[in-house]
């Protein structure tokens, strides 16, 4: 549950998961998850490497945080969702 943006951001669920597994509470806090997307792009060596300037960097949060998860949830028609099948 963790993964869910108003979770992932409460010190509070951080706290507690920082109980349970401190690699799991460093890995959820968002500045980690920023600087693993600029570390994986900064490795790519792909003659089509990204930029990643501050506003795109916000665009993908904000994909991430927001479009993803109502993409990810089952719609109450067919219970299913944008991705993938249930």
């Amino acid at each position: 549950m963790v993964s869910q943006t108003e979770l992932r951001n409460d010190p509070r669920v951080l706290a507690a998961l920082a109980e349970v597994s401190k690699t799991a509470a460093e890995q959820y806090r968002p500045r980690n998850l920023e600087r693993e997307l600029r570390d994986a792009i900064d490795a790519d060596t792909g003659e089509h490497k990204p930029e990643m300037p501050e506003a795109w960097m916000r665009k993908f949060t904000y994909f991430r945080d927001y479009v993803v998860p109502e993409m990810a949830r089952p719609n109450r028609d067919g219970e299913q969702a944008c991705f993938g099948y249930r």
